[in-house]
């Protein structure tokens, strides 16, 4: 990621899309690659038996974790790892640059991560419970943040959950996690010993992307969320045989059939709902730019039927009615933008050019004030 700043930010610029590009070439040859090379060691155990000093008995694997353990604790103590530990701290909490190229690897700065989720935990603060609402960190960080940097995320998908979505939030994906550990824990231990290593690869996946999320935001990534999901499946897949059992003794019954149906149903429709409240609202940005400002209103009521409560689409409303010069609509839409998304200084900042350009001083002057301490160190607030 390093010198690739609008894609590690989470932007959505041109710039973004170009070093995404990039970075998906380069997880495609390392993919390939690593593909390679487990084709070549699974090709060489079909065709060879396994070497005999492979095979290591429990008792002498504990035994040989143990003495390591200790070696490692000895060769700490030796080297001064506590000061180190101390130092790598103070430097992780400076919140710099780790440097670029293979400098990073000998670094523990933090890039702003620790004034990142300090700010996380002082938005949940606000309302511990609930959180402020999904999506809105990066309107506290505009207002809370320790520095200037333009971010959207925290970094670290459990405090940003925590912020975003209060306890209530964080609860349901620490147990969501929890539970696919559990289970996948059972699966491997109750697994043959040649499906072991296969469930023990999804483990340890799976484990691989709940520890990523702590410190950054690969949760973001599309392919890598569907990857650690279809991981998840799989572990909390019963055996074969168990589910052939199963199904001897009894299937499913019609209500619990009918229930999980309508569960499915639920989820289909809470993700459907913003999804196409997004795509209505591209498409009036896209009339927009083209000129065809009707077309660009119609869009944009369309995503407002479809989420009445989103600021989106009534933001995107005020603009195409401000272009039209319909100032008095276009106040209206940009108020009630505003009032539900109070902390997304934008929409005060277009509410108060729309009151402006109405001849109201006093309104636009009040918005105006409202927008800049919602984002007081931008750099159109100090003009």
């Amino acid at each position: 990621m390093d010198g690739r700043d609008a894609l590690q930010h989470g932007l959505l610029n041109e710039a973004a899309r170009s070093q995404g590009s990039e970075m998906l070439w380069i997880v495609l040859a390392v993919c390939a690659v690593v593909g390679l090379i487990q084709a070549g060691i699974s090709s060489a155990r079909v065709s060879e038996a396994r070497p005999g000093w492979t095979r290591v008995s429990r008792r002498r694997s504990l035994i040989a974790t143990a003495v390591a353990a200790a070696v490692l604790l000895i060769a700490a103590l030796a080297v001064g790892a506590p000061g180190r530990v101390s130092h790598g701290w103070d430097e992780f909490k400076r919140g710099g640059g780790a440097g670029s190229g293979a400098g990073r690897l000998g670094s523990v700065a933090g890039q702003s991560r620790y004034q990142l989720w300090s700010a996380a935990v002082r938005e949940n603060s606000t309302k511990p419970l609930t959180g402020t609402g999904s999506g809105t960190f990066e309107y506290w960080w505009l207002r809370d943040g320790d520095t200037d940097e333009t971010v959207r995320d925290t970094h670290s998908l459990y405090l940003q959950t925590l912020g975003e979505l209060g306890i209530v939030g964080l609860a349901l994906i620490v147990a969501f996690l929890a539970a696919i550990l559990a289970g996948g824990g059972r699966r491997l231990r109750a697994a043959s010993s040649r499906a072991r290593p296969q469930f023990a690869a999804a483990l340890a996946g799976f484990a691989a992307f709940g520890v990523t999320a702590v410190f950054d935001w690969m949760w973001q990534i599309p392919v890598l969320a569907v990857a650690m999901l279809l991981l998840a499946s799989m572990l909390v897949m019963p055996p074969a045989e168990a589910a052939a059992d199963e199904g001897e003794r009894a299937a499913l019954s019609i209500p619990l059939r009918a229930a999980a149906a309508v569960a499915a149903l639920a989820a289909i429709v809470a993700i459907a709902i913003p999804l196409a409240s997004t795509s209505a609202l591209r498409q009036s940005e896209s009339d927009a730019r083209t000129g065809d400002l009707e077309a660009a209103l119609s869009a944009a009521r369309t995503a407002q039927n479809v989420q009445p409560d989103a600021a989106g689409p009534r933001l995107q409303q005020a603009l195409v009615l401000e272009a039209q010069g319909e100032l008095p609509a276009a106040a209206a839409a940009a108020h009630a933008a505003t009032e539900r998304e109070s902390t997304n200084w934008r929409t005060w900042l277009v509410a108060s050019r729309v009151e402006a350009e109405r001849g109201r001083a006093a309104a636009a002057v009040r918005d105006y004030e409202e927008a800049r301490s919602l984002n007081p160190r931008s750099e159109l607030f100090q003009r």
